[in-house]
């Protein structure tokens, strides 16, 4: 479900960069699909956003058994997502793919399950 939601994001955010290369703007952050991709938007997200929320709760909470487990989760799933870019890295570099992976490529890519 995590990549489902991750994918639906991403794909907004392309159709906006798309929309501002239409109109000749510059393209917004992270919504430009053949620089940005799918794993490197989540594994940024996670290391920027939700990492740093997740850790003041652990230390909030006294290191409590709920955010031990978020922060374990969090780990699964980011170690999930460099795999996928780490794959998709390498695919790009035997010049199988040429574009940042956007969710087709996902599709495409085996075991890809964040």
């Amino acid at each position: 479900m995590s990549k489902q939601w991750s994918e639906r994001v991403c794909e907004e955010f392309y159709r906006q960069g798309d929309l501002e290369q239409k109109f000749e703007l510059e393209i917004s952050p992270l919504c430009n699909q053949q620089k940005d991709s799918i794993p490197s938007i989540q594994i940024g997200f996670m290391t920027y956003i939700v990492e740093p929320l997740f850790r003041e709760w652990a230390r909030f909470t006294g290191n409590s058994t709920l955010s031990e487990n978020m922060l374990s989760h969090l780990a699964h799933n980011k170690a999930q997502w460099k795999s996928l870019l780490s794959k998709q890295h390498r695919r790009r570099g035997s010049g199988q793919d040429s574009a940042a992976p956007t969710s087709e490529t996902l599709e495409q890519t085996e075991g890809a399950t964040p």
